[in-house]
């Protein structure tokens, strides 16, 4: 997938990779932290290329692998920092345990 394109006839920067593939599960599993669900100050007011500030951008994004992966016959998993050990600010503890649960639940349903 593909950014916003810099200028009139040049392609977008590929975009940065999802956080995990297993093509044999045919599953795609992408962790989406805090940004995604509050903006954050020092983004605020600046515009992408696009036009639009980069939380925007972000959610735009976020919105077409939600709808391409599965186009792509691929099942995808998003976990949040809300749902794994994480503080009031979405910062994780990294609790390995309690993250493998977490992890193993969203999977439950999707293998």
């Amino acid at each position: 997938m593909r950014g916003d394109p810099p200028a009139p006839g040049r392609e977008g920067r590929k975009l940065p990779a999802i956080g995990g593939y297993w093509p044999d599960l045919r599953l795609v599993v992408e962790y989406r932290g805090p940004h995604y669900d509050r903006p954050e100050r020092h983004y605020a007011n600046r515009a992408t290329v696009s036009g639009v500030e980069r939380d925007e951008q972000r959610v735009i994004y976020a919105a077409q692998r939600d709808e391409l992966i599965p186009q792509h016959g691929l099942r995808l998993v998003v976990i949040r920092s809300a749902d794994l050990d994480a503080d009031a600010r979405g910062r994780l503890h990294r609790n390995r345990a309690s993250d493998l649960e977490a992890v193993r639940r969203f999977l439950h349903g999707h293998l």
